[in-house]
């Protein structure tokens, strides 16, 4: 959204094929890791590339510390 202060963003998508990749997620985490997207200022949503990525991210306490950050968990897909 354009504001009198300049560019405000209020939601994200880290998703599919292109961007839900363990790589990327994991480095989302480390991103936020410790901070909050606030309470409603920000939406982030995420959706792992695949099953096998979504279990390594869960076995690896990153999907945990997303959600501690505030990021909603999405179920894996890639393409429709």
């Amino acid at each position: 959204k354009i504001t009198p202060e300049g560019i405000r963003v209020d939601q994200g998508v880290i998703a599919g094929c292109a961007g839900g990749m363990y790589e990327n997620i994991a480095e989302a985490y480390e991103i936020l890791k410790g901070k909050s997207t606030g309470c409603g200022e920000f939406s982030l949503s995420v959706y792992p590339s695949s099953q096998p990525v979504y279990k390594a991210l869960v076995e690896n306490g990153y999907i945990g510390g997303l959600m501690d950050a505030g990021a909603v968990i999405k179920t894996a897909f890639c393409g429709p």
